[in-house]
């Protein structure tokens, strides 16, 4: 039923969810009625229009997931089907009837997972379920909305919350989501770039540690060979 699924957390719940969650992308809870979906749409529709940000490559791939959202939520039996299979065990609140995605909200799951991450044991963390979080908290939708809403000061935050957060995941997968931070108006370039060169230091002596060991290993054989001979 979960073949290829996320792990999304709403609000402290966990839920499992297909490549996009298009309720998060609406703004709005699985439980919303149509009236709100609808509204909800006419309202980003009209936001992230192309024609009213022109040459916004970020903000039109925004346009198109709200309008592939829309598409399934306003269909009666596609969303039945979709929430069905993505939202099945979600336990919803009524604060929760209304989720309006901002730059700020945004920051706050940041730090939610970074906390999280303060207390667990490397080896032990599940990095694919970590690396789901990042990428459903940076889609285009919300890298769009970082944009728009252009708010350097909170976008640094996010950043440098981010950057902690990516010193527990692979090389490759530290290099995709800091790209993505291009997309959005931030003054965070030279700490990313040191980031990144101090991350390639770590995974360097990471991958060959056991190698230099051997090496110290035989030369200091070697030196004791040589000394009690």
């Amino acid at each position: 039923m979960y073949r290829n699924a996320e792990i999304f957390i709403f609000r402290g719940y966990i839920c499992r969810v297909q490549a996009k969650n298009y309720y998060q992308i609406l703004g709005v809870s699985p439980t919303a009625s149509s009236a709100e979906i609808k509204g909800a749409y006419r309202k980003l529709a009209l936001r992230f229009h192309p024609d009213k940000n022109v040459g916004n490559t970020s903000t039109n791939a925004a346009f198109t997931e709200i309008n592939e959202a829309y598409s399934i939520l306003s269909d009666e039996k596609k969303r039945a089907a979709y929430h069905r299979e993505n939202f099945g065990n979600f336990i919803a609140k009524k604060e929760d009837a209304h989720l309006n995605i901002t730059p700020q909200f945004i920051c706050e799951k940041i730090v939610e997972i970074r906390k999280s991450l303060e207390h667990t044991d490397p080896y032990r963390m599940d990095k694919p379920s970590l690396l789901l979080q990042l990428k459903q908290l940076f889609s285009a939708y919300h890298l769009a909305i970082l944009k728009k809403e252009n708010n350097i000061a909170l976008n640094n935050s996010i950043i440098d919350e981010t950057l902690t957060i990516l010193a527990f995941l692979p090389a490759e997968q530290q290099k995709i989501i800091t790209d993505w931070f291009k997309d959005i108006p931030q003054n965070r370039e030279e700490k990313i770039n040191a980031f990144l060169k101090k991350q390639q230091s770590v995974f360097f002596w990471e991958k060959y540690k056991l190698l230099f060991v051997l090496a110290a290993t035989v030369v200091v054989c070697l030196v004791v060979y040589l000394v009690i001979r």
